[in-house]
Order: structure tokens, then sequence, then C-alpha cells
């Protein structure tokens, strides 16, 4: 299939728990198969730097890999979890943005951005993963940051950041922001994505935790009133071993009519605007 004749992309995102051992690594690769995959979205894959060749060995043939390590220690040490990829058919058009300070890893928040061309135009897709909070206990320090603190204090600046790329933004990955019940994100990132025009697409849970217990962790996002993706549907019955479900969609590369990027760019506008009002009220 041939990049310039094709008009949808079948895209999946999934924390994936651990792909160090070559038994997930297999599972994921008959996942891509299986699914008829273009894109997949990994979260949590724990993979070092000295894991990344062996990762990327084992993906189907024709497949490329990006991936973001979680950092290491304040000795040099190796600390488990975390860690975004992308693994993409090769003969798609993706880069990295000009400026390297979309990916990162850091203890509030791990990111990795890939600007993929498209007949539709530009598409930058993000790969997120939010650390989850651990209070302190038995002597040992708190990690991370509560919901709170990272809607306060960092999501606002990354999500300005994000939109101020030229083109589309995809954002998927892992918040860790649940909400009251089960079908939704935390409110304050609804509202802080509501203030951008951005809505978060997925419905129902994602996740389910060692008690049984079902939340909303994993998220797609995209601009108000987008066509970017089609409506995502979450499948808990899958190839990979994971206590997260797997978010899958469409995403659509055609052309976009006249109409429809007169709608983009009012929209672009809009974000601007409301950007600079928080600012100002941030300021105060």
């Amino acid at each position: 299939m041939e990049q310039n004749r094709t008009r949808t992309l079948h895209v999946g995102v999934l924390n994936v728990r651990s792909a160090k051992d070559e038994t997930k690594q297999k599972q994921i690769h008959k996942l891509i198969v299986d699914r008829k995959l273009d894109l997949l979205l990994l979260t949590e894959t724990w993979l070092s730097a000295a894991d990344e060749d062996r990762f990327r060995y084992n993906m189907p043939s024709g497949y490329r890999t990006k991936h973001q390590t979680r950092p290491p220690g304040p000795g040099g040490e190796v600390i488990r979890g975390g860690g975004v990829a992308i693994v993409y058919r090769s003969d798609l058009d993706v880069s990295e943005p000009e400026v390297e300070e979309y990916t990162f890893a850091k203890k509030f928040l791990e990111l990795l951005v890939v600007k993929l061309h498209t007949r539709r135009g530009r598409i930058n897709i993000a790969a997120v993963y939010r650390p989850p909070y651990r209070p302190p206990s038995s002597g040992t320090p708190c990690q991370g940051f509560t919901p709170r603190q990272f809607c306060n204090n960092h999501l606002p600046e990354y999500l300005d950041k994000l939109l101020f790329l030229d083109g589309e933004l995809l954002l998927c990955g892992d918040m860790n922001c649940p909400g009251k019940d089960d079908t939704m994100i935390d409110q304050l990132v609804k509202d802080l994505l509501s203030k951008r025009q951005l809505v978060q697409c997925v419905v129902g849970p994602t996740h389910n935790d060692k008690k049984g217990k079902n939340n909303t962790l994993d998220v797609l996002i995209t601009e108000k009133d987008s066509t970017l993706s089609t409506k995502p549907i979450v499948i808990k019955d899958i190839e990979v071993k994971s206590d997260h479900y797997l978010v899958l969609f469409e995403l659509n590369v055609g052309p976009e009519s006249a109409l429809r990027l007169e709608g983009q760019f009012s929209r672009f506008l809009e974000r601007c605007i409301a950007i600079v009002i928080s600012s100002v009220r941030l300021s105060l």
C-alpha cells in the first residue's frame, strides 16, 4: 500500500506494561500483523537504551521504531518503568520535529513527538506517558506529581508548545489521570483541553487494576470537531498481556476540502486567543 494513495491509516495505542522480554516483543509483533496496524504507540515499554536494538529487531519486517527511554537516576542507575515508543510502517514519511525539546523524559512526563507528512498535511503525533503519583511511605519520598499538580504546573505549558507546531495535533498515550467514574479522565484535564479547543475522544475504561476496578487512563486527543481520526474503539481481549486495553482508530490522511481547512484555521485562531488569555491570567 503506497502512502500517496492511502486515505486512512490503522493506529493502535497501548500501555504495554513492559516490552523488555522477547515473549512480549513477539506478542507486539503479532498484534501489529493481526490488526494490520500502520502505527502503534506504546507506553510503559520499560526499555533501556541497551534494549532498543533487540526490540527493533523483533518488530515486523517493513517497520521502523522510535523510542524515548526513562532517564537514569542521580547515580546513573537504571530506573524501572516508563518509556514511550512509536512503531510505524517504513514507507510512511515520519521524522522528528525541528526542535528537539518536544521529545523528553522527566519525572512528571515522558513525551515522544514525530511529524507525519501526508496528503492531508503535516500531523504531529505525540506519544505521552505520565508516571503516577506515589505518596511517601516507610521513609520513601513521594514520586511524581498529583494530577492537580500536573495540571496546574506542567500540562498547560506542553499543550501550548505542541499546539504551536505547524500542522494538526494527535496526542495519545497514558495520562494516568482517571475521572470520577470509569468512563472519564480527570475534570482538570478536560478543562485544560476545552480551553484549547481540544477533546479527549476515548470513552470507556481502558485499564483494569489488580482489584478489578476499571478506569480511563489512556487518551486520544485531537482538535475539537476535527476529522483527523475516527471514533476510537477499546478492545479488551488482545494479543499482548497487559492490564491496559487496546485503543484502535483510523487516521484520516487524505486531502482535506477547502471548507474544512477554513474551519481548521478558525479553530487555530480561537486556540491562540485562549492561550494568550490563559497566560495573562497566570501572570497576574
